[in-house]
């Protein structure tokens, strides 16, 4: 019920008039409701929303956060959705969502198949995880990696030094943008960026690939200013592939 009130945004008083004459509802609530017996109290829906509060603690929650007097206080744990407790706000501060809720994921690609290295609801930092990408993909292939590929949030230095001293040829990528956040780039934030990339690329021997303006990328092939479609992203899975294995022979 908690999570059909969210979906439908109806009062707790009109979805119980929908869920007494609605047979979908009641499957999906597991119940059977009689057409000579049916439900009045529309605060049995709310009494149900409020044992979820304290069985998940979102009023103690609250209380500290207004005790802290500190507006901005990082709360562990919050409670965003009362049907979706493991929910976390993830602040991305991009451009058309400066918070995302749901599951973060870490992903690996290879040979155009995508893998799921790590999947959680709370926010990570995904530049952390080379190790773990690397380690997966000799697994599921039986190979040793030599050379991987990703964007600048995995180019700290920890991930350097490892590839450094396994063997691996770093890249890095810079991925496609629509002309729209091109122009709104600031050149001179731009320029360092180029020049820490290279400064990086010649002290430990990366590669770097930078697809930021790529001819071969219309407005099409965008989902908003900075990510691809999904045909979008498919063309460029194509042509990073080729990019990445350009030299290297098949086992």
């Amino acid at each position: 019920m908690a999570f059909l009130k969210m979906y439908t945004g109806l009062s707790a008083a009109k979805l119980m008039e929908d869920l007494n004459g609605n047979i979908h509802y009641q499957i999906f609530c597991g119940i059977r409701i009689c057409p000579e017996s049916q439900l009045t109290n529309y605060k049995l829906i709310d009494n149900i929303l409020l044992e979820l509060s304290k069985k998940l603690k979102i009023q103690e929650q609250q209380k500290n956060h207004f005790n802290s007097g500190d507006s901005r206080e990082s709360i562990p744990n919050r409670i965003v959705s009362v049907s979706k407790p493991s929910i976390r706000p993830i602040v991305r501060g991009k451009e058309t969502k400066t918070v995302e809720f749901g599951a973060k994921c870490n992903n690996i690609l290879i040979d155009g198949i995508s893998f799921i290295e790590k999947l959680s609801f709370n926010a990570f930092n995904e530049g952390t995880r080379l190790k773990h990408c690397v380690s997966l993909a000799e697994k599921l292939t039986g190979v040793s990696v030599k050379k991987i590929g990703g964007d600048q949030g995995y180019s700290g230095n920890d991930n350097r030094t490892f590839c450094k001293e396994n063997g691996i040829r770093a890249i890095l990528v810079t991925t496609p943008v629509s002309s729209a956040y091109r122009a709104l780039l600031d050149n001179r934030q731009l320029e360092k960026t180029y020049s820490v990339i290279e400064e990086m690329c010649s002290r430990h021997g990366a590669e770097y690939h930078d697809y930021m303006a790529d001819s071969r990328f219309t407005e099409g092939d965008f989902h908003d200013s900075d990510h691809l479609s999904d045909e979008g992203a498919k063309k460029f899975t194509l042509i990073l592939k080729e990019d990445l294995t350009k030299g290297i022979k098949e086992p």
